[in-house]
């Protein structure tokens, strides 16, 4: 993000909201302000997401692109055992 305000900040996550390939976007902590897992067909279907709409919501200044090539793991169980119980 460019400017760190609330105002930009609102923008940004209500344009990403409305974005049918973005299916998830989390505010994370780091180099990167906000992380988002999109889902397209290929890579020029990405370029256009990017290019089109990602790179023209409000206050972005950069990106920067992951992608996975193999899936090793996906969606296990939560380890919530440790956890104490709400009930207690």
């Amino acid at each position: 993000m460019e400017r760190h305000q609330d105002a930009s900040a609102a923008a940004f996550r209500e344009a990403v909201a409305v974005l049918p390939d973005v299916i998830s976007c989390h505010l994370v902590s780091g180099e990167a302000d906000f992380l988002l897992q999109v889902v397209v067909p290929d890579l020029a279907a990405y370029e256009r997401l990017l290019v089109d709409r990602l790179l023209k919501l409000p206050s972005v200044s950069d990106i920067r692109s992951n992608f996975a090539i193999q899936t090793v793991k996906s969606e296990g169980p939560l380890p919530l055992s440790h956890l104490p119980s709400a009930e207690t």
